[in-house]
C-alpha cells in the first residue's frame, strides 16, 4: 500500500530532477511529506525508498541511504524502485 504522503514526496523529488522545482524547495517539501508518512505508518516500503533517494541524491549520506533502501526492500520486496 502506497502512502499518499510517500507519493507526494516522490512527486517533489521528480519535479526537482526535471528542473520544474528548485532542489531546495523540493527537498524540504519531500522531507515534510515523508515525516508525515512515517508518523502515520512506518511500515510502508515506498516511504523508505524515497527516504533512501533523499539521503543518496540530496544529502550524499551513503550509510543512511543504504539503511533506508534495505528497509524498503524488506517491507516491499516487489516494489520497483525508480531512482
Amino acid at each position: 500500500m502506497l502512502s499518499a504522503y510517500a507519493g507526494l514526496a516522490d512527486t517533489y523529488v521528480y519535479l526537482a530532477f526535471s528542473g520544474r522545482l528548485s532542489r531546495d524547495r523540493a527537498y524540504r517539501s519531500a522531507r515534510e511529506a515523508l515525516r508525515k508518512a512515517v508518523e502515520l505508518d512506518d511500515s510502508i516500503g515506498e516511504t523508505h525508498d524515497t527516504l533512501g533517494v533523499l539521503n543518496w541524491r540530496f544529502d550524499w549520506d551513503w550509510d543512511a541511504a543504504e539503511r533506508e533502501f534495505n528497509r524498503a526492500i524488506a517491507l516491499a520486496p516487489s516494489y520497483s524502485c525508480r531512482a
